[in-house]
């Protein structure tokens, strides 16, 4: 995993090898003939590509943070910059989230209830909370600020693991993306599942939403990109909320009314609902969800990113196709 601070001159990688490495931008002149060491070999300027201002691009590793002291590596499957920078997450094989300062070679806190490892984490947009998705089959909320380093939200629904989360640029929803193939929105602040996005065939592994909210992009194992109109998923959503309100505000006699009248509505035999029906209707609603869909050959899509509002970059790994 790999990710940029705010301003694009800082990065960190995270590896199997159990390293979390801080990476920073250290513009050199061109006229130096050495111009610096990666791997214990020099780097010299090839043609204009590595060019700025007259200035040769060059990316320092300058620190290498270890979540475990032992000597058998712990594996490190993400690490995300908070939004301003100063801070960071890291999501690890030992089931733990982890709290760091970039100043510092020790962590700050240590988030640990997940049953099994923590795959992806994600900052909210007002830096006091952070979102994990377990191989446990579970999306944890973690309020930076509790010295109980307890999570305060737990989000139950998928079916196998939660590979992918991002947070709407509002802060109110949270979005993840499983092994099941599945995308689930949630409402953070009430704590319940809203809206389920449906259509890849392949499990989906990495998710982000537009800087103007308007756009979900999501890719998948099946090789493609597909995007997501959000105002129809958060109308769809504000709608449920709506719904499950006014049906909890209303009396135990109005309810028993409302049920009787839902009886008789579903035994009605000119117009009956099946389960297949009600299938159809949801992969309808879904259809009109999707915006786009961007196909590859045999790349299934690791990463996708928002680069402005109409543009998305996205990287995957090539894969040939099994021979039958």
């Amino acid at each position: 995993s790999v990710n940029f601070n705010r301003e694009g001159r800082s990065l960190l990688s995270s590896s199997a090898d159990g390293y979390i490495r801080l990476w920073m931008y250290l513009p050199i002149e061109q006229n130096n003939s050495e111009i610096g060491m990666v791997n214990g070999e020099y780097v010299k300027p090839s043609g204009n590509d590595n060019l700025e201002n007259g200035r040769v691009k060059l990316w320092h590793n300058v620190y290498a943070f270890r979540p475990q002291r032992f000597s058998t590596p712990c594996p490190v499957w993400d690490v995300q910059f908070s939004p301003v920078g100063h801070y960071f997450a890291s999501g690890s094989h030992d089931n733990s989230c982890r709290l760091w300062d970039v100043e510092h070679d020790q962590h700050l806190r240590s988030f640990n209830q997940h049953l099994s490892d923590v795959d992806c984490v994600q900052w909210h947009p007002n830096c006091h909370y952070i979102a994990t998705g377990s191989s446990d089959k579970t999306v944890r909320f973690w309020d930076i600020r509790d010295a109980s380093s307890s999570s305060c939200r737990l989000f139950c629904g998928h079916i196998d693991t939660v590979n992918a989360l991002t947070i709407d640029p509002s802060g109110r929803y949270l979005i993840s993306g499983g092994q099941d193939k599945l995308i689930y929105v949630w409402d953070i602040a009430a704590g319940k599942k809203i809206n389920t996005l449906q259509g890849h065939t392949g499990p989906v592994w990495t998710l982000d939403v537009s800087p103007d909210g308007r756009y979900l992009s999501s890719g998948s194992a099946d090789g493609t990109v597909r995007v997501w109109n959000t105002s129809s998923i958060w109308e769809k959503s504000s709608s449920n909320l709506s719904k499950s309100k006014d049906e909890k505000s209303q009396t135990k006699g109005d309810r028993n009314e409302l049920q009787t009248e839902n009886e008789s509505f579903i035994r009605a035999p000119d117009n009956p609902v099946t389960r297949s029906d009600r299938a159809k209707e949801s992969t309808r609603s879904n259809m009109y969800n999707i915006v786009r869909t961007f196909r590859t050959k045999y790349t299934p899509v690791n990463m996708v990113k928002f680069h402005n509002e109409r543009l998305i970059l996205a990287a995957g790994s090539f894969a040939l196709p099994l021979m039958t």
